[in-house]
């Protein structure tokens, strides 16, 4: 997804990223020139490591006061949909997951496939943060925010665990 007004990153050259290029290797920014840094249905995709570099990463980024926001998947809701009603997913309707005849074979699907390396919890992903460098972590809620800049930027509703990490 393209945000205009935004200086958008992909690897991926379907997304038209102002600048092609795969995070594993860092996040070039010069120290405390950035603003606001979004990311959504990125970091899952990363090793632990190399999820942590990148938090390393935005935080040295970052100005003062400067927030990142996470939107992604969460291991927490998959966890207690595992555990009480697996099967009440928007995402199990689409006829492709119909094999998906349980709440085991719901949960590995969720977690080894699409290309996901580490999937976060709250607990986990606020601790990392924390650890990153930033000040405060804050749970958002789907499309809204204390800061207009980051108002209704998430585009899948399967991000279910989307937080701000302020500097």
């Amino acid at each position: 997804m393209h945000f205009d007004g935004w200086l958008n990153l992909d690897r991926d050259f379907r997304s038209s990223p102002d600048i092609r290029l795969d995070l594993r290797a860092g996040l070039p920014v010069a120290s405390g020139t950035v603003s606001f840094i979004y990311s959504e249905h990125l970091i899952e995709h990363l090793t632990l490591s190399a999820g942590t570099r990148l938090f390393v990463d935005a935080a040295a980024g970052l100005e003062k006061g400067g927030v990142f926001r996470i939107a992604m998947p969460d291991l927490g809701y998959l966890v207690q949909k595992y555990l009480r009603n697996w099967q009440d997913q928007e995402w199990l309707a689409d006829p492709v997951y119909r094999s998906i005849d349980s709440a085991a074979h719901m949960l590995n699907y969720s977690v080894r496939e699409w290309g996901h390396l580490y999937l976060y919890d709250l607990d986990d992903l606020s601790s990392r943060l924390r650890t990153a460098g930033f000040d405060f972590v804050a749970q958002r809620q789907w499309g809204e925010s204390p800061h207009k800049e980051l108002r209704d930027l998430e585009r899948r509703h399967d991000s279910k665990l989307i937080v701000e990490a302020t500097k």
